[in-house]
Order: structure tokens, then C-alpha cells, then sequence
């Protein structure tokens, strides 16, 4: 059965909910306690919109996160250690790149998250995520060249496009 919860008026805003320091307090219902953990307090300068973007981007990091540590773990050794497990190149080569392209997913996950926070960063956002994306493309360029040398032609790919963005970001 549902709870209904009865807001007060200092909690709304320009038709949004917004949720006061003082009165957390003064709360008891879990629905209650669940919702002032979603809706930020007034001294900030945050509209609960922010919140949801917070959310997901703390969602996307921590997928990212586990993404890396659960394949390490569980699916890159088993994956690798197939019988046949068809070859590029030469195993070695096909083991790194099969590596690179599990981390790279994480990293693409970690760097929207980073877009998302970098939202709320009041001043040139756009220059802030043309950061995140130069960041992403550099980072995936160093992993390329790192694991498989120049062989790879990805390596390229990703600094041209890191160069790009940072040349960008300055014109914003």
C-alpha cells in the first residue's frame, strides 16, 4: 500500500519541489526520507533537475567502474583463454586488443558521466565538455599505443580527435 506525503509550502518553487535543510528533520515516512535524498536543499544554487543528471552520471561512473573490474575478473579470462579464440595478427595482439576494446567501453562510460556532472559547472559548460570528450579520445589513444603500439591504427584516430577537441574547446 502506498504512502502519501503531505509537502509543505516552503517546499515548492516555481512548481518544482524543493527541499529545506530544516525540514529534513521533521520527516518519518521512508517515502519521505527516500525524497530528500532526491531533491537537493535551497542553499544550493542546484534545481532538482540537476539532481537527475547528478544521478545518472553517478550511474554511468559506477557502471564504468564495474564494467572494468567485473571483466577483468570474471569474462576477459575466460574469454581469452578460448581454444578458439580467433587470431589477429598474432595471439598476443588479439589478447590486447580484445582488452582494450572491454576498458575503452568503461572509459566511454566514465567520460558521459563526466559530461553530465560537468553540466552544473555554471560557466562555458560546452567548453567543459569538449574537455571530457578531449580527455576520453587522448586517454583511449595512450591505452592503444601502450598495449599494442602503432599496429593498431585506432591510436590515430583518437589523438587527432583529442587534438581537435581541445583546439575546440579553446575557441568556446
Amino acid at each position: 500500500r502506498a504512502q502519501s506525503i503531505t509537502l509543505p509550502e516552503e517546499w515548492i518553487w516555481e512548481g518544482q519541489l524543493i527541499l529545506k535543510e530544516e525540514s529534513r528533520e521533521s520527516m518519518e515516512s521512508p517515502s519521505a526520507i527516500i525524497l530528500s535524498f532526491l531533491i537537493l536543499p535551497t542553499t544550493t544554487h542546484h534545481q532538482p533537475t540537476m539532481v537527475f543528471l547528478t544521478v545518472s552520471g553517478l550511474l554511468l561512473t559506477s557502471c564504468g567502474a564495474l564494467h572494468s573490474a567485473l571483466g577483468e575478473r570474471y569474462i576477459l579470462p575466460r574469454l581469452l583463454s578460448l581454444p578458439n579464440l580467433p587470431v589477429l595478427r598474432d595471439p598476443q595482439y588479439t589478447r590486447k586488443l580484445l582488452r582494450i576494446a572491454w576498458h575503452a567501453t568503461s572509459l566511454a562510460w566514465f567520460s558521459l558521466g563526466a559530461v553530465l556532472f560537468s553540466l552544473d559547472s555554471g560557466e562555458n559548460e560546452k567548453k567543459r565538455v569538449a574537455n571530457v570528450v578531449g580527455f576520453c579520445s587522448l586517454s583511449t589513444a595512450i591505452i592503444i599505443l601502450s598495449t599494442c603500439g602503432m599496429k593498431h591504427p585506432g591510436w590515430s584516430v583518437f589523438l587527432a580527435s583529442s587534438i581537435f577537441a581541445f583546439l575546440g574547446s579553446n575557441q568556446l
